[in-house]
């Protein structure tokens, strides 16, 4: 996870930012061996690339993943869970509140 994170931090195209990060979920859903939530995560993400074409144009938003999963990465490493717990949850919000945002200013008109 540590690799994709390196490489992020050194992406600047949205597109591979993007790539890495699903590569980056992909890690981390399939490192809980529960098939039934991995199965699950990844129908979501399926579902909700189609919402990255909403927030297309917010290039503020795909920069601040790599900080994301480093404060990720490094809240696992430290094994604590209220923090790892806390920063998906932010990260969650973040990408919901780019996508409300996105539509409020009319992006998907583009």
């Amino acid at each position: 996870m540590k690799a994709i994170l390196e490489k992020m931090k050194k992406e600047t195209d949205r597109n591979k930012i993007v790539h890495l990060d699903a590569k980056f979920h992909y890690l981390l859903n399939n490192s809980t061996d529960n098939l039934v939530l991995v199965e699950s995560l990844e129908k979501l993400r399926n579902r909700l690339g189609i919402m990255w074409y909403l927030v297309k144009k917010s290039e503020s938003y795909s920069s601040q993943i790599p900080q994301e999963i480093e404060k990720l990465i490094k809240a696992l490493e430290d094994r604590d869970e209220e923090k790892s717990k806390q920063i998906l949850e932010e990260h969650a919000i973040n990408f919901l509140e780019t996508i409300k945002d996105s539509l409020s200013e009319g992006y998907w008109k583009n």
